[in-house]
């Protein structure tokens, strides 16, 4: 099958981190690549047709940074994904390409042109074969981690609210993925952790508003190869309709700064629909027992049913949007 293929390499410490970050950001998450213009093929650059929606397989590339012979190479393929955006930039001379990933893939180029791929070219079309072996996350892990650093890698499965997995979001403008989370609920962090190679390094995670509190001990760490976790976090009551937030994921040495390889993941915390109408119900109570505990004269006249109930109905809603988007109770 023919795909767009996206290589980083090892030849930067930054060139890796994103491949840490594939390896680590959930299915859907939005990655973004940036290659200089040259290292562009002009099949993609000159591209009639929009390449949005097109499938893309992600590469690591090993070049003699870790131990091939100069001018040597080698491609490890880490993930499936495809195209949510791109740009191209004449001012900075950058092509940027916005992709939503999706599952690990073991993946072999068919067809040899060095033309098109490192070093000479880093986002080309190539015809590749896909194998149904090491093609999971733990294998993907396995195919790369003798050439990063002694890592705890993580990956990121989903996040669970009362045992239904929640959907990423998607901002148009700024082409990112986040997490929308409600006021004064509580969900569950599904992550994958591995230490292959007996890492004295950690997984930390922290909220960056202080927004969510995290209730597990951290940091995370693993004395097995593989395995799985679940981290409680708590979305806490704010004054406000609506705010955004992050959690922080990365690896942490007492060693060596690890900050390349920290990951965000974006929040958006906003109020449940259902905490406003219930708030509007208990008001209409409260105004009905006063209304019935005031007494009212012999010969007062009382108005029909229907303006009982169209009074309630205005009180909820009133008070119901007080709440939602003013947060006055």
């Amino acid at each position: 099958m023919k795909a767009i293929c996206a290589f980083s390499s090892d030849s930067r410490t930054l060139y890796k981190a994103d491949i840490y970050r594939v390896l680590s950001l959930p299915s859907g998450g939005i990655v973004h690549f940036r290659y200089k213009i040259k290292y562009v093929s002009d099949e993609i650059l000159n591209s009639k047709t929009s390449l949005e929606g097109k499938r893309v397989a992600i590469f690591f590339t090993r070049t003699e940074k870790s131990g091939l012979s100069q001018g040597a190479h080698e491609n490890i393929s880490i993930r499936w994904a495809s195209v949510f955006s791109i740009e191209k930039s004449n001012e900075t001379d950058v092509y940027h390409i916005y992709m939503k990933l999706g599952k690990f893939c073991n993946l072999s180029i068919k067809t040899a042109m060095p033309e098109l791929g490192p070093p000479s070219k880093f986002l080309s079309h190539f015809e590749v074969e896909e194998s149904a072996d090491a093609n999971n996350w733990q294998g993907r892990v396995k195919a790369v981690k003798d050439y990063f650093p002694n890592l705890t890698y993580f990956h990121l499965k989903s996040v669970v609210k009362d045992c239904k997995e929640l959907n990423l979001s998607y901002h148009g403008v700024s082409r990112s993925s986040f997490y929308e989370l409600k006021y004064g609920s509580r969900y569950i962090l599904r992550l994958g952790l591995a230490n292959p190679d007996g890492s004295d390094t950690k997984i930390a995670i922290a909220d960056g508003s202080g927004d969510v509190a995290i209730n597990s001990v951290m940091p995370l760490e693993t004395s097995v190869q593989f395995d799985d976790v679940e981290v409680p976090i708590f979305a806490k009551s704010l004054q406000v309709t609506k705010q955004t937030s992050f959690l922080e994921i990365k690896p942490i040495s007492s060693i060596e700064n690890l900050a390349e390889y920290a990951i965000h993941i974006e929040l958006e915390l906003k109020h449940s629909l259902s905490q406003p109408i219930r708030f509007g119900l208990c008001t209409v109570a409260a105004g009905a027992a006063i209304s019935l505990a005031t007494p009212v004269a012999a010969t007062a006249i009382r108005p029909d049913w229907y303006v009982y109930l169209g009074s309630a109905g205005l009180l909820w809603l009133a008070s119901g949007a007080m709440f939602y988007w003013f947060n006055k109770k």
